[in-house]
Formats: C-alpha cells, sequence, structure tokens
C-alpha cells in the first residue's frame, strides 16, 4: 500500500547519514542497563555516549577564572544582591548575586547518612558534624559544585559560609502540600515521594492556601540572603494524567477536590465517558496552575526577591504539556527529576523551554555502578559497571543539558550512598550506589576525576556548542505510517470529542466517538475514519475525528499526509491544524490552517484556506486556494505544508495549492509563531459539508490515510524560546 515507501527509506537513509556526518562527537560504547519498575531484571546493553575528550574539535582545557558562585566574569550583567535568570544571545543562563553568568552545579542531600555506620565513620574521619560540612564544602569546590540541593544541613551550610566567606548556595524544600496532608491527613509514604488519597493533591481545600501563608513564613529570617539559590515547593508530587478521574472517584462527593473536577467538566460540556487524554492534560495543567498560584503566592510574600523553582515535576508530569505552561506560569525555574533516559530527549527539551518561557534545571538524576559493592535493586537510576563507566555516564547526560541552550543547571542525587544497615529509611534508599561517597565518607576517585573535567569546562563546552550552527535539511521528527492492526496509536493520537454536543459550531450532524472501531481503525496499511448512518448519542451519525494535541504539536515544519476522501453529498473530510495553546484567543483568533478540505458535493476540488482574526469566514474576508483532479475520491494524493516563520504553502501532490504570508502586521494576520497540533476528521453536513444535503445511501462512508509524516529544520527542532 505505501507507495512513497521506498522514496521514504531512502529519505530516512539519508537523514541518518546526515547525523553521522553532523555528530559533534566520537562516540565511546557503555555498558548499562535501565531501570524498569517491577523489573529488577532488565538486560544489559551497550549504550553510545559522548564524553568530554570525544567532543569533536573541542580540547579539554584549563578552568576559566571564576568567582565564588563559580561563574564566569567575562560579561557581567546587572547585579542585584540575589539570584535570578537572564536569556542571552539564545541561550539562558543564571545570573549570581554579582551580575554574573553561571551553570548552577549542584549536590542532592549533602547531609550525613543516618546510620549507626555512618556515624561511626563521621566521628572517627571529622570529629564534628561542622568539621564534616567545613570539609566537604572545600571539597565540592575543588570539584566544580557549587550548592546544595533538597534535604541538605542547610543551616550548617549559612554558618559554614558565615565563617569561612563561601558563597556555596543552598535550596531548601518547605513541603507544602506534604506537610498540610500531614495535618489534613490522608497521605502515605510511597517509595521516593508521598501518597495522596486517589493520588490527587489537596489544591482544591479552602484552607490550603491560608495553611500556605503560615507555612512560608518559616522564610523571613532567609530573605536577605544572597547565598540562598531559591525554593523548592514540595517534591514529586503525583500530578498527571488519572487526576481528573481520580477526583471524580473520590468516595467523598463533598471533598473539595470532587467538587473542582465536576464543576470543571461540566464547564468543559463534557460527561465522564466522554473523557479524552486531551481533557486528562488539561485538568492535570489545571491543578497545576491551582497549586502553583497558591504556593508561589506564598513564597514571594515572604521571599521576594529569589527564585522560586517549583515541585520537581517527575514521571509523565514532566511530559504534559499544560503542565508545564503552568509551571512557566509561576515558577521562575522549571524544576524536573529526570529518569528512564541514558540521553535527554532534545525534543523535550524543547518542549520545557518553548511552552514554560522559562528556563529549566535537572533536580535529580544519577547512575549506580556495580563495583560499589552494593546490590543497587533500588532506585530508579541506570546501573554500570564501574565508577569510570558512571563519571562517562554523568558526562554524557550533562553535556546534552548544556548543548539544549535552556539548562541552567542540574541537581545529582546524591552526596552519599544508601546504607543497607540503615533502618527506617525511604523504601527507594536501601541498598544503591546513588552517592558521589560511600558510607565511610571516601569519595570514589575515577567517578569524582570525571565530574570535575565535565565542571571545569563546562564555560567553554558552552562557547564551543554555540558556535556549531544548525543544519537546514528537513529531518523526520514525528510520524505513523500505519503498518499496524487495530485502533490509532494512542501515544499519538488522541481522540477530539469537545465539540459533539453543540455540532461544533457549523451544525454538524455526526457525533464523534472515543476509541470505537467502527469508526477510527487500523487496517491493510491505512488508517480508516468511517461516518456511519447510525443513531449515536443524539445524533444520526458516528464517525471519528483524531488529533496530535499534546502528543505531537510543531512550531515551523513540513506536515505530509497522503490521503483518498470519500464522494457523495454531506461528506466534508479535513486534513488541518490548530493553535495547542490558544495564546491569543479562541477562534479564529489563534488561527487555523486548513491544509485540505473537500466537500462531496463538489467531488473533483480540494481546498486550503486560512482562519485568522482578520481573515476568516464569518467576515467573509478567509483567503484560500483551490485545485481540481476528477481522481479525488478514487485515488489517494499527498498533502503538503512547508511552514516557516516568514509564510506558510500548502502542496497538493507537490503542486503549489496556497500561499499565505507573513505580513509583519501581529497575530490578528498572522498567529502562526505558536505551536499547532495536526486534526484529522470526517464530517457529516454542517454549513459546508451539507449545503446540498446528505446521501444517506452512500453510508458508511471512509476517509482513508496512507501515512502521516512530520519533518522539522534543526533550527526549529532546537528551538527554545516563542519569538
Amino acid at each position: 500500500m505505501k507507495t512513497t515507501s521506498l522514496t521514504l527509506l531512502l529519505a530516512l537513509g539519508a537523514l541518518t547519514a546526515t547525523a553521522q556526518e553532523n555528530r559533534n562527537y566520537v562516540p565511546l560504547q557503555v555498558e548499562a542497563k535501565p531501570w524498569v519498575s517491577g523489573n529488577p531484571n532488565t538486560e544489559w546493553r551497550m549504550y553510545e555516549t559522548r564524553i568530554v575528550k570525544n567532543l569533536t574539535g573541542f580540547t579539554p582545557g584549563s578552568t576559566p577564572s571564576l568567582n565564588p558562585y563559580g561563574s564566569i566574569t567575562d560579561a557581567p550583567e546587572k547585579a542585584t544582591g540575589y539570584f535570578r535568570t537572564a536569556y542571552i544571545n539564545g541561550r539562558w543562563w543564571v545570573i549570581d548575586p554579582e551580575g554574573n553568568r553561571n551553570i548552577q552545579v549542584t549536590i542532592n542531600s549533602l547531609r550525613p547518612g543516618g546510620s549507626e555506620r555512618n556515624a561511626r565513620h563521621l566521628k572517627e574521619k571529622y570529629k564534628t558534624k561542622e568539621n564534616w560540612l567545613s570539609a566537604t564544602v572545600d571539597s565540592l569546590q575543588k570539584f566544580g559544585f557549587n550548592g546544595a540541593g533538597s534535604w541538605s544541613e542547610n543551616e550548617m551550610i549559612i554558618k559554614n559560609n558565615e565563617k569561612t566567606g563561601h558563597r556555596f548556595s543552598y535550596t531548601p524544600n518547605l513541603n507544602f502540600m506534604s506537610s498540610y496532608g500531614k495535618k489534613r491527613g490522608g497521605t502515605y509514604q510511597l517509595p521516593g515521594n508521598i501518597g495522596y488519597p486517589n493520588q490527587t493533591i489537596f489544591a482544591f481545600d479552602p484552607e490550603f492556601e491560608k495553611f500556605c501563608d503560615e507555612h512560608a513564613r518559616q522564610l523571613i529570617p532567609y530573605k536577605n540572603d544572597p547565598n540562598l539559590f531559591g525554593v523548592f515547593s514540595d517534591n514529586e508530587l503525583p500530578i498527571g494524567l488519572k487526576n481528573l478521574e481520580g477526583y471524580l472517584s473520590l468516595e467523598n462527593k463533598q471533598d473539595p477536590g470532587y467538587l473542582a473536577a465536576a464543576a470543571w467538566l461540566k464547564a468543559r460540556r463534557k460527561t465522564e465517558s466522554e473523557i479524552t487524554d486531551a481533557d486528562r492534560a488539561d485538568f492535570a495543567g489545571y491543578v497545576t496552575e491551582t497549586y502553583y498560584r497558591i504556593v508561589s503566592s506564598a513564597i514571594k510574600k515572604y521571599l521576594p526577591n529569589h527564585l522560586f523553582l517549583g515541585s520537581r515535576l517527575h514521571g509523565g508530569a514532566k511530559n504534559i504539556i499544560p503542565v508545564i505552561k503552568a509551571a512557566g506560569k509561576y515558577c521562575d525555574i522549571v524544576s524536573l527529576n529526570y529518569y528512564g533516559v541514558w540521553t535527554p530527549e532534545k525534543n523535550r527539551m524543547q518542549q520545557w523551554a518553548m511552552y514554560a518561557g522559562k528556563p529549566f534545571m535537572i533536580t535529580e538524576f544519577y547512575t549506580k555502578a556495580m563495583d560499589a559493592g552494593l546490590a543497587n535493586t533500588t532506585g530508579a537510576g541506570f546501573t554500570v559497571k564501574t565508577q569510570a563507566d558512571k563519571a562517562a555516564a554523568y558526562q554524557h547526560f550533562c553535556l546534552e543539558l548544556l548543548e539544549s541552550r535552556s539548562c541552567v543547571g542540574w541537581h545529582f542525587f546524591k552526596y552519599q550512598d544508601n546504607d543497607p544497615t540503615a533502618k527506617g529509611v525511604d523504601p527507594s534508599n536501601i541498598d544503591s550506589n546513588k552517592g558521589i561517597v560511600n558510607n565511610e565518607y571516601d569519595y570514589y576517585p575515577a567517578l569524582m576525576k570525571g565530574m570535575k573535567e565535565l565542571h571545569d569546562n563546562r564555560y567553554r563546552i558552552i562557547e564551543h556548542f554555540d558556535r556549531l550552527k544548525p543544519g537546514n535539511d528537513w529531518k523526520l521528527v514525528w510520524s505513523d505510517e500505519f503498518d499496524y492492526t487495530g485502533l490509532p496509536n494512542g501515544s499519538k493520537w488522541t481522540y477530539d470529542t469537545r465539540g459533539n454536543s453543540y455540532g461544533w459550531g457549523n451544525n454538524e450532524l455526526q457525533w464523534y466517538t472515543i476509541a470505537n472501531e467502527k469508526n477510527t481503525y487500523v487496517s491493510d496499511g491505512t488508517l480508516k475514519i468511517t461516518a456511519r448512518k447510525e443513531p449515536t448519542s443524539g445524533k444520526n451519525y458516528s464517525s471519528g475525528r483524531l488529533m496530535t494535541k499534546y502528543k505531537g504539536d510543531w512550531l515551523y515544519g513540513r506536515i505530509e499526509v497522503r490521503a483518498k476522501v470519500p464522494k457523495g453529498n454531506g461528506t466534508w473530510p479535513a486534513i488541518w491544524m490548530l493553535s495547542t495553546e490558544n495564546e491569543y484567543g479562541t477562534w479564529p483568533k489563534s488561527g487555523e490552517i486548513d491544509i485540505m478540505e473537500h466537500v462531496g458535493s463538489s467531488p473533483d476540488t480540494v481546498f486550503s484556506t486560512t482562519h485568522t482574526s482578520w481573515y476568516n469566514h464569518t467576515k467573509k474576508t478567509q483567503k484560500k486556494g483551490i485545485i481540481g483532479d476528477p481522481t479525488l475520491t478514487t485515488a489517494f494524493h499527498t498533502y503538503t505544508l512547508e511552514w516557516d516563520r516568514e509564510q506558510y504553502k500548502v502542496f497538493y501532490d507537490d503542486r503549489l495549492m496556497f500561499t499565505y504570508k507573513n505580513d509583519g502586521e501581529g497575530w490578528e494576520s498572522w498567529p502562526y509563531n505558536r505551536p499547532f497540533h495536526l486534526i484529522l476528521n470526517l464530517a457529516i453536513g454542517g454549513n459546508l459539508g451539507g449545503k446540498k444535503g446528505v446521501d444517506d445511501s452512500l453510508f458508511p462512508q471512509t476517509f482513508e490515510v496512507d501515512y502521516v509524516r512530520v519533518y522539522q529544520r534543526e533550527k526549529d527542532m532546537y528551538r527554545n524560546k516563542i519569538e
């Protein structure tokens, strides 16, 4: 069925060759095994790894002159006396209290372990905790660390800074929600974080806001401390796609969380049976925004000059666009705990920066090595063979962060290894080599050598990366070849049903179903969207409408869809795009790109239309292109959008059908400077599709799609700010 499969294979081969030619390092292979929840026996395999010494065109050198904050001083910015962030020449930076550019390199849990063995060895080696802290800060700074992360000895760090003149930063975590939960009741310990009823936080409780104000008063003594980097509000809250049903299934129907979820769904004109992944994502964003609004207000009231770092998003939460947007609205830096990948994902980091409009920081990651003599059965990090491998994994991970231009630092987890003899510890911290020191407070030499090499060169590496120019070739970034059987791939598509109850504003006659194989099904190499004449939820027709929202969203690129349209009066298939965020308002203010529309009453014609605030059909000012072909309903044809910041063009089988240019007049005419997602649907009737009625004798009718492919140029793939 794939008429262009050979072309695609050749294109993929060319893209692979280009990637190899443009690779900016000589790859090293490191043997490791991933952590998979519930499966402790994952297989060892080789992972391609980039290290400092193997960067093409880069020679590790001497450390540049750094100030006490670990910052470079060659191009000072405005000094405010506190840490802040700035976007300079395409890259996000931390600006230290003296006005210098900084990348935060921080260690989590800078505190002595709690076991009897830890206490004995600390006393033998350092005599007192104060001596331990002073010596440890000295050594960490020599290794290139410039601060302490969550769960550290903050009061001791403050006193040590006062005594020694060090500028070693610290970042307390206030645990607003978990502290409120202990007071309210209903929370419990999970491996690595706190559990809540149905994994739903108490953000909608009326009492939570007052609690946060009182809880934040503990920040008052620190409001003038320039060494306080910023504040976390919580750790790894259970924010995600299960929140909506989680609140709705709470037993107490007077619970504020249940009431908030029910009201939200009602305002969306939906019932529980109509909930889709897009609804779940939007509601997770609503929870996040409610929570961040409350805690950020409390923090900024008592700590107006310091950074709010968020709540260390983790798991699925960090992949949900509305959650990231909500974090960006209130956080100065978006904090993320990042596990499950050997290499940080470029597209994921781009999304974090673009949708938040803020820099990000990785606040937990680690690798465990088997040569430490620990079992390494607990915790989420990868496992490697040796400390040298652990150092290589660290360099590889952090090099990707530096290359992103949006990451302003990281917090490695953690200072000291787990001690299997310790009692009453978090079940995720029992027997693993997570630390940079062992349980006798000895550093791992090979690990620290690799860490220091990266830290010493981090600013020179940034200069090296920033000199590299992105390629201009199209690269495949997303596709569905429909080479499977069953419902459409749920990792790429969701069902769009929000307008069912009101005919989508076009008096459409169909009801779009969710996960119904009669309406959306993949077989024999194609996606089939089928409309049927059958009573469905008060309508006379059923059909399918798929979208990539929150699963495939792009700012600029080439979108290519090969499809065959149905025939007969009343059918109205479309390939089109809408704004993912509605940044400029509801339709048509945020724009609509119709790549292809076809109405059955004009079987030999397809058209492409733009809809903006100034140009749309309600004002009779829409702009469009039209093309004719008598084989539209009998053969597959390729519909392509090529879109950049200057214009977009739509092609029909490589023939130009429509051009729409950016006139420079602003969003009213060009709202296409924000991410958009793709929609495929088959409507029945409506203001356009039903102008000549609906021929019921022709049903069922199928809109068939051979493939969808999305390409981007490197400059757009790695874009870190919407401008």
